[in-house]
């Protein structure tokens, strides 16, 4: 039997069904066809699949989009490449880079009813690094909590990343982060955790909608899961602290086989 939805959005970070519980496998099978498209282009990393249809809220009535983040070295942008434009303008050469990353969605969107709405971020490796060494200490002082910006950026490389490149860029982010103290590093991996639910919980109003919640069960069920989605995050950071090489197990794969 399956279990409601937030019970599954308490206990797993990736979940491919609708809110009724539906599996949506499509989502997975874009990822790979764009990362397989993408994989060419200087400086790609991977795809981040983010919203709805990755997290167990997914509407069919609303026609959720699928959500993606394409992750590129900020470098290999600004470098310059004949493939994303030549030597020109940075400007410019993001803009050829849009313009490539359209055609080939066009291409996997052809074959899959749902919108695919894609985000290009922009990995900047030398400022993380710095922002680890230099203001972990003011990082992990409640009142210094100012500026989350970097901070999101470090985190969002914990996430769900698909591509060739994802572990090489872990393991060097791993490496400046295992230089903090003990007790920094932990602050700062609560703080990224807290960071990632943070911007789930900005779609709450979507979800809290989708399942027709009173107000109490609303207020109930978002403690509940703050709570919970915390703590995964904060173990699914650990694990690739430890093996930064190897991504954890997608537990919704394995149950979408049997669906």
């Amino acid at each position: 039997m399956e279990r409601p939805f937030e019970n599954r959005f308490a206990s797993k970070l990736y979940d491919a069904r609708d809110v009724e519980g539906k599996a949506q496998r499509e989502v997975f099978e874009v990822v790979q066809m764009l990362e397989g498209l993408l994989n060419d282009i200087p400086g790609f990393i991977g795809i981040d699949p983010f919203g709805s249809t990755v997290k167990g809220y997914g509407s069919d009535a609303d026609r959720s989009d699928i959500d993606i983040n394409i992750l590129v070295d900020e470098s290999s942008v600004a470098e310059g490449d004949e493939e994303l434009g030549g030597g020109g303008s940075e400007n410019r050469k993001r803009k050829a880079l849009y313009a490539r990353v359209k055609r080939d969605i066009a291409l996997v969107a052809k074959m899959y009813p749902q919108k695919i709405s894609p985000s290009l971020v922009f990995i900047n490796e030398k400022k993380n690094s710095l922002y680890i060494r230099n203001h972990c200490m003011q990082l992990c002082n409640p009142v210094s909590w100012s500026d989350f910006t970097t901070l999101n950026d470090i985190a969002q490389l914990f996430r769900r990343v698909s591509g060739k490149k994802i572990g090489e860029y872990r393991q060097r982010l791993v490496n400046e982060i295992q230089k903090v103290p003990i007790h920094e590093r932990e602050i700062m991996v609560q703080l990224m955790a807290a960071r990632l639910v943070a911007f789930e919980m900005l779609n709450w109003n979507k979800i809290q909608k989708r399942r027709n919640w009173t107000n109490q069960e609303e207020q109930d069920n978002f403690y509940l899961v703050k709570e919970s989605r915390e703590q995964l995050w904060e173990k699914r950071i650990h694990s690739f602290l430890e093996k930064p090489d190897q991504e954890a197990p997608l537990e919704e794969e394995k149950d979408l086989k049997d669906s």
